[in-house]
């Protein structure tokens, strides 16, 4: 989380939800790295920058940790 209250990134990978169907993942300007992965999905469309927030987090279908070494990993909140 930044100072704002937004959701930016994990320890070494960028994040992906999944809401109402689109799979989006928070902007650089929320603070986080752009990564290597997170912006070959961009560039080709899969996936789409928003301001994501804790309530996103909590109510998202699905969660993703994404990089160029591990790729996809699901994740769940505990």
């Amino acid at each position: 989380w930044n100072e704002r209250g937004e959701l930016t990134e994990a320890s070494s990978s960028n994040i992906v939800l999944t809401l109402d169907g689109k799979l989006l993942t928070p902007p650089v300007s929320s603070g986080l790295l752009p990564g290597t992965m997170r912006a070959c999905l961009l560039a080709n469309g899969r996936i789409h920058e928003r301001i994501l927030t804790l309530d996103d987090l909590q109510h998202c279908d699905d969660i993703y940790l994404i990089n160029s070494v591990r790729k996809w990993k699901t994740a769940v909140l505990v």
